[in-house]
């Protein structure tokens, strides 16, 4: 919720000197795969625009969606920038099934769980000027696979995002550099090099950069405006080469930084220490919930 003297600008139209505007929506898609991926392409093509924040009509904004492109569609909006169901019929979860509604309320929970990752990544972006939902040739100019892989994208530094973009659970997703560690728990995937991946309906298409340190927080039913306080640290080893230490900065509205940070002694003794003016009730786990 905004507190009193917020205020955003959401437009669908731009032009030069438009990103000094909060935020942008990609038009009105039709209720189609081919849309869901011409959709994703727009946001990203945004992205290299300047255009930090923008978002979509999750399900498309004509016609009608199934229930699977309603799902896949609002995996994929829940991980983007700015999240919004809108169309020209019902985008009510509950009116695709059972099946449906449990997924979208599932990738709902996920997208608030990320809300300290997801802020602190936004205030980067204001700062910097860099994309939220980052292209991945951004990150790699110089490799041609990068450039090919432009149905995905990382949201902030160390989420990698595949959209399911076509009916079925499989795609093939590039994984750059490094380790990547599916959100709901499996083995590592290796970098760079392209892998053919599953993704059941009722599972977002996310995976967490191994050693990354990540901030998440319980789920609830509205972001509210209070500072961010019970905190849980996510911190995958890489299996090829173990970090000792790894840190994360939570940023609050006010622009102040705090700093965690995850320590494993010789002896695996962990330890988490803050350095900052936020006052944190931390936990730690390996894996995404």
């Amino acid at each position: 919720e905004a507190g009193a003297g917020h205020g955003l600008t959401w437009g669908r139209s731009t032009w030069t000197g438009g990103q000094r505007h909060g935020a942008k929506w990609t038009g009105d898609p039709n209720a189609s795969w081919q849309d869901l991926a011409s959709t994703l392409r727009s946001g990203l093509s945004l992205s290299f625009s300047g255009h930090p924040f923008w978002s979509h009509d999750i399900g498309g904004f004509h016609g009608t969606p199934d229930a699977e492109l309603f799902v896949r569609w609002a995996q994929f909006g829940l991980l983007s920038p700015l999240s919004r169901f809108h169309g020209m019929t019902s985008r009510l979860p509950w009116d695709f099934g059972e099946e449906a509604y449990a997924a979208v309320l599932h990738a709902a929970r996920l997208r608030m769980s990320l809300l300290p990752y997801v802020y602190s990544a936004a205030a980067d972006a204001v700062r910097t000027g860099e994309a939220l939902a980052r292209p991945m040739p951004l990150d790699h100019l110089d490799r041609p696979d990068a450039h090919a892989a432009d149905l995905q994208y990382l949201l902030g530094p160390d989420l990698l995002v595949a959209p399911l973009y076509v009916p079925g659970s499989r795609r093939q997703v590039w994984f750059p550099p490094g380790e990547w560690v599916p959100y709901r728990g499996g083995a590592p995937i290796a970098g760079p090099a392209w892998h053919r991946v599953d993704v059941p309906l009722g599972i977002a298409p996310l995976w967490l950069r191994a050693g990354a340190l990540l901030l998440t927080t319980t789920p609830s039913d509205r972001a509210g405006s209070a500072p961010f306080q019970e905190l849980t640290a996510v911190w995958p080893h890489p299996q090829s080469a173990p970090s000792r230490t790894a840190r994360a900065t939570l940023n609050d509205e006010n622009g102040l930084r705090t700093v965690v940070t995850a320590h494993l002694a010789e002896d695996d003794d962990l330890t988490l220490t803050t350095e900052g003016p936020a006052d944190l009730r931390l936990r730690i786990a390996t894996e995404l919930a």
